[in-house]
C-alpha cells in the first residue's frame, strides 16, 4: 500500500489499490482525500494519471465521488509499470514512486472474500424500491475490499423473471442493489461475484402489496337471501395500514367456505385496482359462512355470511 501525500492548505490525498494485478484486467485504484485531521474532504481538483511501462502504457479513466477519485487503467503488456498521478497539474506521484506489476497470473497470496447480506432481507413492497445491502469481509469478518467490484451482480428472481443488477458502492466494502417488483411473492436472492454464485445459499425475501389484513374488508355483501343455484358474490377492497384504499392487485387472498354444501365453483378474480371479485354458486339452502385471509391473517370482517333459499 503506498504512503499518503500531503498537499496544501492540510489536504492530504491516500492512495490505495494492490500492488499486483492480472494483465489485461481492469485495474483500480482510489485516492482518497481527507483534511488534517483525516476525515473525508471533497474537494474539486483535475485529476490525471498514467500506468508507464517499458513497453505499454495508459491513461487512467478518472471518477470522482464524494472525497475521492477511482482511477481505472487496462494494461495490456505484462511487466512493471510506474505510476504517475497529478492533480491540478503537479505532480502527487511520479516515476518510481509507486510500482505496478502487471503479470500473466496472480501470485499475491489473498485470503477468501466473503459475501454477506445485511440488509433487506425483512421484506419488500410491489411497485417500489426495494434494496439488498451486501457486505464484504474476510474470514475473521472483517471488512475486505473485493479487488473489482464492477465483477458484483445480484440477481433477484421470482417464477421466471430475472432481474441482474449492478450494486452501487457505499463504502468500499459495502455495496446496495436496487429493484422493483411489480407482483407479490417470494423472491430468490443470489449474489455473483466473476461470474460464480458466492453465497453460501440464496436468501428469499418475501414482497407484498402492503395491504393490511386488519383494514382490508369485503364489501356488497348481500344482506338478503340469495337464491340456490344462481351466481352471487362480493368484492374485496384491499387497504393500506394508513387505511386507505389501494390501487394495484397482485395480493393472494386464501378464501374459504364453510356451509350446508361444497362450493365446487368459488372464484377470486383481482381487477388490478385494488379490488377482488369473489362469486360463487351456493348449491344448496343455508347459511355460508366465508372465511377471508390475507398472509395467513384474517381480513377486518371474515368472516361473512350469505344466506340461501330456494325461490
Amino acid at each position: 500500500k503506498p504512503p499518503s501525500s500531503i498537499m496544501s492548505n492540510m489536504v492530504n490525498f491516500n492512495l490505495e489499490g494492490m500492488m499486483e494485478h492480472k494483465v489485461q484486467t481492469d485495474v483500480y485504484f482510489v485516492l482518497k482525500v481527507t483534511d488534517g485531521s483525516g476525515n473525508p474532504k471533497d474537494v474539486e481538483k483535475v485529476v490525471t494519471a498514467s500506468l508507464k511501462g517499458k513497453f505499454d502504457s495508459c491513461k487512467a479513466e478518472v471518477t470522482k465521488s464524494f472525497a475521492q477519485y477511482e482511477l481505472k487503467f487496462f494494461p495490456g503488456v505484462v511487466g512493471l509499470y510506474e505510476l504517475n498521478i497529478d492533480v491540478d497539474g503537479k505532480s502527487l506521484y511520479s516515476g518510481s514512486d509507486v510500482t505496478v506489476k502487471i503479470v500473466d497470473r496472480l501470485t499475491t497470496k489473498t485470503t477468501p472474500l466473503i459475501f454477506v447480506i445485511e440488509g433487506g432481507l425483512d421484506g419488500g413492497l410491489i411497485n417500489q424500491a426495494n434494496f439488498v445491502v451486501i457486505r464484504t469481509t474476510d474470514t475473521d469478518g472483517k471488512p475486505k475490499i473485493p479487488q473489482d467490484a464492477s465483477e458484483i451482480e445480484v440477481h433477484v428472481g421470482s417464477g421466471g423473471s430475472l432481474q441482474k443488477i449492478k450494486p452501487i458502492a457505499l463504502d468500499e466494502a459495502k455495496f446496495q442493489a436496487e429493484y422493483k417488483a411489480d407482483v407479490p411473492g417470494f423472491y430468490d436472492i443470489d449474489v455473483l461475484y466473476e461470474g460464480k454464485s458466492v453465497l453460501k445459499k440464496k436468501e428469499r425475501v418475501h414482497i407484498t402489496s402492503g395491504a393490511s389484513p386488519a383494514n382490508t374488508k369485503a364489501a356488497q355483501v348481500p344482506k338478503g337471501m340469495v337464491t340456490v343455484g344462481e351466481k352471487t358474490g362480493f368484492f374485496i377492497q384491499a387497504r393500506n395500514k394508513s387505511d386507505l384504499n389501494n390501487t394495484h392487485g397482485g395480493d393472494v387472498f386464501q378464501v374459504r367456505m364453510d356451509g350446508p354444501a361444497q362450493v365446487p365453483d368459488l372464484i377470486v378474480t383481482d381487477s388490478g385496482s385494488g379490488k377482488y371479485q369473489v362469486d360463487f354458486t351456493p348449491p344448496a339452502t343455508g347459511i355460508y359462512q366465508i372465511h377471508i385471509s390475507l398472509n395467513d391473517q384474517p381480513i377486518g370482517n371474515s368472516p361473512v355470511k350469505i344466506a340461501a333459499t330456494r325461490r
